[in-house]
């Protein structure tokens, strides 16, 4: 898939968000751009195989969706939903605080997202206005996973994969945990 870049949309810590128009399809998307020297020095490599990980396996109306991954020799790039009216964030500068109304429609939207992805044992844990997108219908897509957390699930560095925890060490480290945290 060849893309024409047409505009920066922001920055972030490890690197920018770029608007892209695939050259096969006419259509637009969000291209995350990570640098992968940023990733190494401040050893953030599991934060994006746990966003990817979110993105690839979560499927909801109101949860960015996720095209494709690839890489080059010093970049990672996620290939994204494209949000015309970028975050909520910048929504709510526009036009100000919302209306009743529109502010019970969007925290349904937003309860029926965290709700869809803690029945998968993914918690979001960085839901900010920022982290939420605002697609051209003005619905809401919870996006950014990097510090999401997979219950149930770890990454295995030989396979560079999350696999699940074996129910039986699940509920010995869940028991653990409990008598840890009771003072036993």
């Amino acid at each position: 898939e060849i893309y024409d870049i047409i505009c920066d949309l922001g920055n972030g810590s490890y690197g920018k968000v770029i608007l892209a128009k695939s050259k096969n399809e006419g259509k637009k998307f969000a291209i995350k751009v990570i640098k992968k020297a940023l990733l190494d020095r401040f050893e953030k490599q599991y934060e994006i195989h746990v966003e990817k990980y979110c993105l690839a396996h979560l499927s909801h109306p109101n949860i960015i969706k996720f095209s494709k991954a690839f890489q080059d020799k010093k970049h990672l790039f996620f290939v994204l939903e494209y949000c015309k009216n970028r975050d909520l964030g910048k929504l709510i500068q526009k036009i100000g605080p919302f209306n009743f109304k529109l502010a019970q429609y969007y925290a349904a939207e937003i309860l029926s997202a965290m709700s869809y992805m803690n029945k998968y044992g993914i918690y979001h844990r960085d839901l900010k206005p920022e982290n939420i997108g605002v697609d051209e219908d003005m619905h809401l897509k919870i996006m950014d996973f990097a510090t999401a957390n997979c219950v149930g699930k770890y990454f295995d560095k030989t396979t560079m994969k999350f696999v699940d925890i074996p129910q039986k060490e699940y509920e010995e480290a869940s028991n653990k945990m409990k008598i840890d945290k009771s003072g036993g």
